[in-house]
């Protein structure tokens, strides 16, 4: 598929997951790996937000989301940049910021 090697064969099946994607939404025909991942996808045609901030209240569609929303209230920037020192919440957040001021 992708030609990648893994020393186990655990590690290959969990990465052989990636590329087989099982699970289709009814809705938009997107495909999914994980049944789970299925699940928390369809919230966004819901517009469900079953994961609720306990300080705030605020609601959101993914559990990730939520736990990156935390962060906004901790004022805390896990994901640094290597090369400046700055802290993002997201990675997405620090991977935009490398490819807009250290590319």
């Amino acid at each position: 598929m992708c030609g990648k090697a893994f020393s186990t064969m655990y590690s290959f099946k969990c990465h052989l997951m990636r590329h087989k994607k099982p699970y289709n939404c009814e809705v938009c025909h997107k495909a999914f790996p994980q049944i789970s991942v299925l699940r928390s996808h369809i919230h966004t045609h819901t517009k469900e937000k079953p994961h609720v901030c306990e300080i705030c209240h605020k609601g959101f569609a993914r559990k990730q989301y939520l736990q990156s929303h935390y962060f906004t209230h901790t004022e805390e920037k896990p994901h640094v940049c290597g090369l400046c020192n700055k802290g993002f919440i997201t990675k997405g957040h620090l991977n935009i910021h490398m490819n807009v001021k250290h590319s």
